[in-house]
């Protein structure tokens, strides 16, 4: 039962996670997550502070957690909160585009598919303790909880608005939650604080202060535990009708890139290069960008 939050297929991490138990008490330590079960309660914390950027060891961990977490019938509420005073800052940009092969942002733009759809499937409530940055990644995580309770210096964005671009593989987790305005935090680009995602349904409840979220935390695990039919996500149609096809997904993210920017390939090039000036993508090479907009703004 204890090795049995590891998986053995191909998801199943290079190096197991190193395990602590203490009576009826489990941690499990892997490189950017920490995993803490207690009784019939199983505590998920992103690991990696200050900012917990999304790279994709984390996403493979995180995917491998859920799937298992799903099959164990002794839990019955999850919490997924982070270290630190962040809770995630989004993914890692410079590994989607690192080197020249695209192959490798493919590959973690479809892990990042995969942990979403793991999160979407389990069949337990999913708590979510949201404070600092969530921005991107972070805020569909947040979203992707049955109930989210964030700290007032909460931060939401989806910055990809900055490059043209709409996260697609994202979309289908938020439309069940925020409905038609869902399209916004996408179009907007726009930091939001704690009260204005509060608005758009993106977060379930603002906490007082960090100790009052504490507090809160326990209390919610408690109740979602001592439930009679531990309130199962089964219950709630809406969770169990999310389904996403990859291919089709990534297929929407390219085409909105050409939508944008219609065939023409030297000023979809160009206008990518003064992007990466900007802000989000400050760090990202001309020569990375020449590849990317190659492949996709051809005649």
């Amino acid at each position: 039962m204890v090795m049995g939050l590891v998986m053995e297929d191909s998801m199943m991490l290079s190096n197991a996670p190193k395990i602590v138990k203490h009576q009826s008490s489990i941690q499990f330590s892997f490189h950017f997550l920490k995993v803490h079960i207690f009784n019939d309660k199983a505590w998920v914390q992103l690991a990696a502070p200050p900012l917990n950027i999304l790279n994709n060891e984390m996403q493979i961990e995180i995917t491998s957690v859920f799937h298992q977490l799903k099959m164990r019938k002794d839990i019955s509420v999850i919490s997924l909160s982070a270290q630190g005073n962040n809770f995630c800052s989004g993914i890692n940009i410079k590994e989607i585009f690192q080197g020249l092969e695209f192959g490798k942002g493919l590959k973690f733009c479809l892990d990042f598919a995969r942990m979403l759809d793991a999160i979407a499937a389990v069949n337990k409530p999913i708590l979510g303790f949201i404070k600092g940055y969530a921005f991107g990644a972070g805020a569909t995580l947040a979203a992707l909880c049955d109930y989210s309770i964030a700290a007032p210096n909460a931060k939401f964005s989806y910055p990809e608005r900055k490059i043209g671009l709409k996260p697609s593989v994202s979309l289908p987790y938020l439309i069940p939650r925020m409905g038609n305005l869902a399209i916004f935090p996408f179009l907007s680009g726009k930091i939001w604080n704690a009260q204005e995602a509060l608005k758009f349904k993106l977060i379930d409840e603002i906490c007082g202060d960090k100790n009052k979220l504490i507090v809160k935390k326990k209390s919610l695990l408690k109740q979602f535990s001592n439930s009679p039919m531990r309130l199962n996500r089964s219950f709630i149609p809406q969770k169990n009708n999310i389904t996403l096809d990859m291919d089709f997904s990534l297929k929407n993210y390219f085409e909105s890139i050409k939508r944008i920017y219609p065939n023409r390939t030297e000023e979809g090039r160009e206008m990518l290069i003064q992007y990466t000036a900007q802000d989000l993508f400050n760090d990202l090479s001309k020569p990375l960008a020449l590849e990317l907009f190659s492949r996709y703004f051809k005649h």
